[in-house]
């Protein structure tokens, strides 16, 4: 087998690892199940919104490599590309936390709700394992790759993560249907 095909193949599988265990501790870190202000409150589900274009394009643009590249400074490409990695991964960070966060909320929210859809979610579930595999991606290839050739991923995990806090909000504030008499 040729090279690329093993690292694909190697990658293939830590990302099934990856989700495995992200399903194994799904319901490990949710919230007290008593807790009903998260209940009382699904507006604070909705909170990520995606990140602005100029924000990301800023972290993972080509423009400023480019720049410190043509100064002939290796200790200055280094650091930049040490600074500019940091910064990429704090944002990853920073959005996984916050799908974690939503992610919580409605399984607090939804414990209590008699109504539940399979469908929908299930569909939720999909796009929270979409989003956190995205940011694993990314994670992997801003690490080997830098930041710069990641700037696509990062656009669509910014959109992506945004989507997810707009359909779990919608879902929770869907009305209950009313018990059958």
């Amino acid at each position: 087998m040729s090279l690329p095909a093993l690292i694909a193949i190697a990658f293939a599988a830590l990302f099934i690892l990856w989700v495995s265990f992200s399903l194994l501790r799904w319901g490990k870190h949710s919230r007290d199940p008593y807790d009903k202000a998260e209940t009382r409150f699904p507006a604070a589900v909705a909170r990520v919104t995606a990140c602005p274009r100029a924000v990301l394009d800023r972290i993972f643009k080509r423009d400023d490599l480019d720049f410190v590249t043509h100064q002939d400074s290796r200790e200055a490409l280094e650091l930049f590309q040490r600074e500019r990695k940091r910064i990429a991964h704090f944002w990853i960070r920073q959005i996984r936390q916050e799908i974690s966060g939503i992610r919580q909320a409605h399984v607090a929210m939804v414990r209590e709700r008699p109504d539940l859809d399979p469908a929908t979610e299930l569909k939720l579930a999909l796009e929270y394992l979409l989003v956190s595999g995205l940011c694993w991606l990314m994670t992997v290839a801003v690490y080997f790759l830098g930041p710069v050739h990641t700037r696509g991923l990062a656009h669509r995990a910014s959109e992506l993560a945004a989507d997810l806090s707009g359909a779990v909000g919608k879902s929770v504030m869907r009305p209950q249907s009313q018990a059958k008499t």
